[in-house]
């Protein structure tokens, strides 16, 4: 790790304490004697950020002060900085700038909101942290910041998002379809859904007119409709489609059953004999005979995929495990896939679904044997709490980031929280 600044800056330990000029760099590894002591603090001694380099290459900058300690696998690197400036390297990168102040004060709110548990749930406190800097938290780029997302979280500085004497856990995704989920339709550990969720992440429709659809024929005909009008209507991600064959889906899915199976043992279940389902790994499956719904949320969301082979049949749950199972980049068997979006755009490599918000369409040939199946969905993300083209959409309505924000969090309310 390399330390540098366009200012002078400072690198103290309890033992010793050095100052550099601009331009000096410290070079920090984990055999220095300054980490003998404990932590070695970097501090600025005027406005200008901190330059991290790490051993990798990548290189950020940071306000407030750095904290460097050794670890068994080399040297962990804390920032240590009030939240509001923390929020100025997190609201650029979780929503586009260019989606505007009123969308990105929803956004600040929403991120601070999500912080504020974060920090108290201290789930990182074996390294001296509050929060990770990736989506295991949230996206957080250091000192990368810009005026339009500054000024959105000046303009709500200290501002939560409440329910009750609490600050609610401010879930947000990128596009809905037009139907957003409750919590529990979408995460399951057990795979059964019926895990408790908070009365404000219920889901709901977001600026669609249209009847909530019933059955698997009116849930396809709703996706293949891209013209629906709602919040997303703008996102690239609010119509999408795909398509595989009978072939390659085999492939792919008895490859990623297996990594399903090992990594959320719950999420995958194979027929037995006397038609029970049990958890377990699907082995020599042999072709994909057929592919269908078996459950469904009210919100549309993919519960329970089913998956019947030659050989027997096997039950996806949870709505991310299904995106997984049905990753639609080719392997090794027939043509390039593609995603096809909304917006013209044709997309390769994807590794997941974009969401668990489709239907399937199935392909035989005239001795009813399945040749090809094709995917029609809308969104991109787990669904829950607010989408964030959807608060764009209502910003460009005229409405509020309270007003945004009290419409994807039922029963919620804006609130001064932090003085």
């Amino acid at each position: 790790v390399t330390i540098s600044s366009e200012g002078r800056f400072t690198l103290k330990s309890s033992e010793a304490e050095k100052a550099f000029s601009n331009g000096e760099q410290a070079v920090m590894t984990a055999d220095l004697s300054w980490f003998d002591s404990g932590i070695v603090e970097a501090a600025p001694t005027g406005d200008n950020p901190l330059s991290v380099t790490f051993s990798d290459g990548t290189k950020r900058q940071y306000f407030g002060t750095v904290e460097l300690e050794r670890r068994q696998d080399g040297i962990s690197v804390i920032n240590e900085l009030p939240l509001e400036t923390y929020l100025r390297g997190v609201v650029p990168h979780e929503m586009p700038v260019d989606f505007g102040e009123t969308a990105l004060q929803a956004q600040a709110i929403t991120a601070r909101s999500y912080a504020y548990n974060q920090f108290y749930a201290n789930s990182y406190c074996g390294y001296g942290a509050h929060l990770a800097d990736t989506v295991a938290s949230q996206v957080y780029l250091g000192a990368d910041t810009a005026e339009l997302s500054d000024a959105a979280i000046k303009a709500t500085e200290g501002k939560c998002l409440t329910a009750g004497n609490e600050v609610v856990t401010t879930y947000f995704y990128s596009t809905s379809c037009g139907y957003g989920a409750d919590a529990k339709e979408v995460w399951s550990a057990n795979g059964t859904f019926t895990e408790e969720s908070k009365p404000y992440l219920t889901g709901g429709t977001h600026g669609i007119s249209t009847e909530n659809p019933d059955t698997e024929e009116e849930w396809l005909a709703f996706w293949q409709d891209w013209e629906i009008e709602g919040y997303d209507d703008a996102s690239p991600w609010y119509r999408w489609k795909t398509y595989f064959g009978a072939g390659q889906l085999t492939e792919i899915t008895g490859a990623k059953l297996k990594e399903a199976a090992k990594s959320h043992p719950a999420h995958v279940e194979v027929l037995q004999e006397d038609g029970s389902w049990k958890a377990q790994t699907p082995e020599d499956l042999g072709r994909l005979t057929g592919i269908s719904v078996a459950k469904r949320g009210e919100s549309g969301v993919m519960e329970v995929l089913r998956l019947d082979y030659e050989k027997g049949s096997v039950q996806v749950k949870t709505e991310y495990t299904i995106r997984q199972v049905l990753s639609p980049t080719k392997m090794t068997i027939g043509d390039p896939i593609y995603l096809q979006r909304k917006d013209g755009e044709s997309l390769t490599g994807n590794t997941i679904l974009p969401s668990g918000f489709f239907a399937v369409k199935e392909m035989k040939n005239a001795e009813g044997k399945l040749t090809g199946v094709a995917l029609y969905g809308g969104g991109n993300g787990h669904g829950v709490g607010m989408s964030q083209y959807g608060a764009k959409g209502m910003a460009e309505e005229g409405k509020t980031a309270e007003e945004i924000l009290e419409h994807y969090y039922t029963g919620t309310t804006v609130q001064q929280v932090i003085a």
